[in-house]
């Protein structure tokens, strides 16, 4: 009777197995390819590529909402783009939040934003001259004499910060925020870096 009831069990296991495998949806490799596509133009920041691309989707047939990701990928792309631009001819823009927590600092970004592991904790992350803010359910503040990295994961920002053994996660709403709030925070770090490398009473350079 037991070993009826064990076979009977094992039976039952390998059909809910197989019907969870049938019902899985496929893969569409036109969408797998042009994901791949997208995501190397947006780490080239390859700007030609925007247009090239939002019309091989078409040519792929694939419909905006099948690639509704990917299309905000490009706009971001582009958006970035235009502001890279206004910053290399005008320098990074001083933002007014009136945000006491910020001080006397010069804000030059900020983004609505949450660490993805607290979805509940949104907030709003700051980046000034001097360090990275992020208030949600409290203030959370990074000098960037304590980071290493600034990298990104999506529209997640990646804050490395080796004297705390941390990695800071922190995710923008829209993927063209993360695009800009990386590059504001690498000009910032780099910043950071010439005016600690310059001698007493000389000047970093740039």
């Amino acid at each position: 009777m037991t070993t009826l009831v064990f076979v009977s069990l094992l039976v039952v296991a390998v059909v809910v197995a197989w019907l969870l495998v049938r019902r899985r949806p496929k893969r569409d490799p036109r969408l797998e390819a042009f994901r791949q596509e997208v995501a190397a133009a947006c780490d080239a920041a390859d700007g030609a590529a925007v247009d090239r691309l939002l019309a091989r989707r078409e040519e792929l047939g694939l419909g905006e909402d099948e690639a509704a990701i990917e299309i905000e990928m490009l706009e971001g792309l582009r958006e970035f783009l235009a502001f890279r631009a206004d910053v290399e001819r005008d320098g990074l823009p001083v933002l007014d939040t009136q945000h006491r927590v910020l001080g006397a600092d010069r804000c030059h970004f900020w983004t609505p934003a949450f660490p993805p592991d607290r979805v509940e904790s949104g907030g709003k992350l700051f980046l000034t001259g001097t360090r990275l803010v992020f208030l949600g359910g409290g203030v959370q503040a990074t000098p960037w004499n304590a980071v290493s990295k600034i990298t990104r994961d999506g529209s997640d920002l990646v804050v490395i910060v080796p004297s705390r053994d941390a990695i800071l996660r922190f995710r923008c709403n829209a993927f063209g925020e993360a695009m800009r709030g990386q590059y504001v925070a690498e000009r910032l770090l780099a910043e950071n870096r010439a005016r600690r490398a310059a001698p007493p009473g000389g000047t970093a350079a740039g």
